[in-house]
């Protein structure tokens, strides 16, 4: 897919707000639940997300880190406000660029992130430009991630980090299965968690974590809406996709949930060390 039809993919996808009720800034990646957090909880369970994504790294005040999908800026607000880093935040979908703008502005926070509505194909860095990089489930959109991982390889400093929060799909699921957890992350172009690894090994990233976090995601965030109350991913659909697509919904996340079922599909958290420039060892650490 050439980038132009890529980017107006994107905008179909995300080309309306989304927002929960209540927020002042959008978290569209949604939750991870442990067990003290009620299912109802959502905000919490952003919260909890963040922190579990973002584990194994430290940023210290003044560091330079590079986001790879800004979504609607909640996660370069909280990275910036937690750790006091510094943000350069990029995302295809104007829309996104715009209310992360907004956001960023209205918490007086202009000085710490820089936003770019563009893709990251196309952009250009110095080598060793950033100390860190995060991307949270954005790659599985793109069939040539490797090309922007081994990018990502040139502008993150050496000892630098990479965090990825990516959906995965072993390559024998069954295809409809597959086009159903395809649907529910927006992507037809959804890899293996092998891949990455290779990627990752191949490019000068020496993997430290890997966890299989589907059961505290994926689940936890169908599970949650179907009791929500106020039916906010219900309206949000109906007004993407039309009364009529949207009543479809319901059978599409039955077949994406045989696949999360049959240990096909899920999300994994994957943190990454910069350190020699290719074909190095990789120490798989499933904790």
């Amino acid at each position: 897919m050439i980038m132009a039809e890529y980017k107006q993919r994107m905008e179909e996808i995300y080309g309306l707000e989304w927002r929960l009720e209540g927020e002042d800034v959008s978290n569209i990646r949604v939750g991870y639940w442990d067990e003290e957090t009620p299912l109802l909880d959502i905000s919490r369970a952003q919260q909890n997300y963040l922190r579990e994504v973002f584990r194994h790294l430290h940023p210290q005040p003044d560091d330079l880190l590079l986001e790879i999908g800004a979504g609607n800026g909640a996660t370069a607000i909280w990275m910036a406000e937690t750790f006091g880093c510094r943000i350069h935040a990029v995302d295809i979908v104007e829309l996104h660029a715009r209310l992360t703008r907004e956001a960023v502005a209205a918490r007086g926070l202009q000085g710490k992130i820089q936003v770019t509505c563009a893709d990251i194909r196309e952009l250009s860095f110095p080598a060793g430009s950033f100390d860190h990089a995060y991307s949270l489930e954005c790659l599985h959109h793109l069939a040539n991630r490797a090309d922007v991982i081994r990018k990502l390889a040139g502008w993150v400093r050496h000892g630098g980090r990479l965090v990825l929060a990516e959906h995965t799909a072993a390559p024998q699921t069954p295809w409809l299965q597959r086009w159903a957890a395809g649907q529910v992350s927006g992507s037809s172009h959804t890899g293996s968690l092998e891949e990455y690894q290779q990627v990752l090994a191949a490019t000068g990233f020496r993997l430290l974590d890997c966890r299989d976090v589907t059961q505290f995601t994926f689940v936890k965030a169908d599970a949650w809406q179907q009791a929500d109350p106020q039916q906010q991913m219900r309206r949000y659909a109906r007004r993407l996709y039309g009364p009529i697509a949207a009543s479809l919904i319901p059978c599409v996340f039955w077949l994406a949930r045989r696949a999360v079922g049959n240990g096909m599909c899920g999300l994994h958290f994957l943190t990454a060390e910069k350190r020699q420039s290719g074909n190095c060892e990789v120490p798989l650490d499933e904790s």
